[in-house]
Parts: C-alpha cells; structure tokens; sequence
C-alpha cells in the first residue's frame, strides 16, 4: 500500500533534485522513496553504532572479570 504525502522543498534543494531525476532517468516519485530509504538505512546504522559504542566497554569488562576468575581458578584461588 502507499501514502501520498505533499512536500515543500527549498528551491535549490528541488533543482538539485530534478536535475539528477533527469540524468538517471527515473520518476520523482521513485527519487525520492530511493532517498528516503537511504536515509533510514543511514540512521538505522547510526543507531547500531551507537549501541555498539555504549555495549563493547560492557563486554570488555566481563571479559576482563571472566579472565580474572579463570587466571585465579588456575592458581588454585577459587572465588567461588
């Protein structure tokens, strides 16, 4: 199913626009779903990094927690 939608775009902003519609040779319509999907796979993986930067210190350190208590259970000093 789609949505029609109406859209004010800044003028050199339209002009680009249509400049590259023209020399790909494909519809408005089609130019600007295929931007609008770039940009959500753009965000999408902004988002993903994003969580990525905020996880790795957290596994890290359990690994650095889990190594210790490996080291340790080898040297006989069970924490447990």
């Amino acid at each position: 199913m789609s949505k029609a939608i109406s859209l004010k775009m800044d003028d050199s902003l339209f002009e680009a626009s249509e400049n590259d519609i023209k020399r790909l040779g494909v519809s408005r319509n089609k130019f600007i779903n295929d931007a609008v999907a770039e940009y959500i796979k753009k965000l999408k993986k902004e988002r993903i990094r994003k969580q990525f930067e905020y996880e790795i210190p957290l596994i890290r350190e359990s690994t650095i927690q889990m190594n210790n208590l490996i080291n340790s259970l080898e040297d006989g000093n069970q924490l447990l």
